[in-house]
């Protein structure tokens, strides 16, 4: 701390070297740097080229955990507050082109009750440093975790796209709206690709409009069939200003009865929870692994997944939207609950403050994952306090936020609670829930979970007549550990448990869907419940099966 009296953003005392994307947790040996808790600084030298002299430059940061604070050549550009989201800020006055130019990043990790998630900093007595009581149950990963862009523009820039489809018998009618900055264009262009062929365009003098065509091809998991939709912006000599492309996808989704329909069929979900998580980098952005992810999805025989807890990083909505997964899109908020020791939405822990972060999250989450075919639902929550008196008007005002945002896709949270204390079932289309019953409680009693989840999910279902969806479960598991019979932590008893939730399933017809939790072992704090990380995968952190990853393949490849 104290780095901006000190005058860091001009240059770090004595400074190591650090990669950038990555989480700073997981490459140092020290354990107070792994566990640190603060403000670190990043800094670093690049050059501006002299062909970009009249342009003007951005600076775009793909997520920094939590708060980022941007120097340019000494001068604050920008802050944000935010983990897991994108920011952008023009930094043309601020560079000198033809040269070489600094920037400086500090990074603060700490949670407080305003932030999304919360988290409470405890300073122990003595000469020890902070601790963090945090209220989610993985690793507190910080730092600049996905890529750095620095890119230039034209006098007039395109700011954002929006793209709606509504497809009908023969023909699909595609609305779009530009949002644009600087200098106004003379026209602008629109063209519908299908691979190379244009197959609708139009040119206006408007940032908004419809366009037609047809006949039209799906997108949907099994045929995820991606159109183009381009736009120039022209001067009035024809010269292009700036030009965008979009993919996106033309399908429906909505919710009828105990029904989730994709493209009005009938549709079940199969698939599991994840984390960015992996050696190395942490949470930070590493191609492969999400390659590796979502193929491993594709060989359970999964058809989705859940952006648990936080949103993803955008190159995995985009290679979802070509595999054809479907997503229910998550809000960083996580931890609205403090594990029962105290009530959480209270005037004194959760505010307006509070609610004004995760709405400001909530759009910016919107923003940016809109035009993804993939995703069929928003997830405005994970398991928070949903029993509390004061969580109805809070998540009603947070539930009606997103359906003006966005009234073609469903909007949920997943709860924890018990069906007969949960408050605010009413407020969602479709209930999803997190169980663990076998686990938690009723330890190694397969027999009992399965009376306790039957019972549930049938509260659920009759309380608010609409269809439920297992969000979560699961059971640590050694890879390589056996025991006959099954016992607690064994691989023998991972696929009992899972086998034993699946009958309770099939016999329900108001069940939409299941995701394991979890799709890979992840990092976590340590504790007495976790042998270095949470073991619930079905793979291991290194990507590799268990005997359960083999079980979800022979059921989810029969499972339709």
């Amino acid at each position: 701390e104290g780095g901006e009296e000190r005058g860091w953003f001009r240059g770090l005392p004595d400074p190591e070297p650090m990669a950038v994307p990555a989480s700073f947790n997981e490459l140092v040996a020290r354990p107070e740097l792994r566990d640190f808790l603060g403000s670190v600084w990043y800094f670093r030298r690049f050059f501006v080229p002299a062909s970009w002299a009249g342009k003007r430059i951005w600076l775009r940061f793909g997520a920094v955990n939590y708060r980022a604070t941007v120097w340019v050549n000494g001068r604050k550009l920008t802050e944000w507050e935010g983990g897991h989201l994108p920011f952008a800020a023009e930094a043309t006055s601020f560079l000198r082109v033809g040269e070489e130019n600094t920037l400086a990043v500090k990074v603060n990790n700490l949670l407080d009750w305003a932030t999304i998630p919360p988290g409470r900093v405890i300073r122990p007595p003595g000469d020890v440093g902070p601790l963090l009581e945090q209220y989610f149950d993985f690793f507190h990963y910080a730092g600049i975790h996905r890529s750095v862009h620095l890119y230039a523009t034209g006098p007039a820039t395109l700011r954002d796209l929006t793209i709606r489809t509504r497809p009908a018998a023969g023909k699909v009618l595609v609305s779009w709206s530009l949002e644009r900055d600087g200098e106004e264009p003379h026209r602008r262009r629109i063209r519908i690709l299908d691979h190379e062929k244009v197959v609708a365009e139009a040119e206006t003098a408007e940032d908004r409009g419809e366009l037609a065509f047809g006949p039209y091809r799906l997108w949907a998991p099994g045929h995820p069939h991606l159109y183009r939709f381009r736009v120039d912006l022209l001067d009035g000599e024809g010269r292009m200003l700036d030009s965008y492309t979009e993919d996106f996808g033309i399908r429906t989704v909505a919710v009828e009865g105990d029904r989730l329909l994709l493209n009005g069929e009938p549709v079940y979900l199969k698939g599991c929870c994840r984390h960015e998580d992996f050696h190395l980098v942490g949470r930070g952005l590493l191609l492969p692994l999400i390659q590796k992810d979502l193929n491993l999805l594709r060989w359970l025989g999964a058809n989705s997944f859940r952006t648990s807890h936080y949103p993803y990083a955008e190159e995995t909505m985009m290679l979802a939207d070509r595999l054809g997964l479907l997503v229910i899109d998550e809000c960083p908020a996580v931890g609205l609950n403090a594990w029962g020791a105290f009530p959480v939405f209270v005037p004194d822990r959760v505010d307006e403050k509070t609610l004004a972060t995760h709405l400001r999250l909530m759009e910016a989450l919107y923003r940016r994952d809109k035009n993804h075919p993939s995703v069929i639902a928003w997830s405005v929550a994970n398991e928070p306090a949903s029993e509390e008196e004061g969580a109805v008007e809070y998540f009603a005002r947070v539930v009606a936020a997103m359906r003006a945002l966005d009234p073609t896709r469903p909007v949920t949270f997943v709860a924890s609670a018990p069906a007969d204390r949960d408050r605010c079932g009413h407020l969602v289309d479709f209930i999803a829930v997190n169980r663990y019953f076998g686990w938690y409680t009723e330890e190694g009693r397969l027999d009992l979970a399965a009376e306790r989840l039957r019972d549930d999910l049938r509260c659920w279902h009759r309380r608010y007549g609409k269809p439920v969806m297992l969000t979560e479960f699961g059971a640590d598991t050694v890879a390589g550990l056996h025991t006959l019979p099954p016992q607690m932590f064994s691989e023998e008893y991972q696929v009992e448990f899972l086998r034993t939730y699946a009958r309770v399933l099939d016999e329900l017809d108001f069940i939409i869907g299941e995701h394991v939790w979890n799709l890979a072992d992840f990092m976590t704090n340590q504790g007495i419940r976790r042998v270095v990380g949470n073991r619930k995968g079905v793979f291991t952190r290194e990507r590799q099966p268990k005997m359960a990853a083999h079980y979800l393949r022979e059921r989810w490849t029969r499972r339709k």
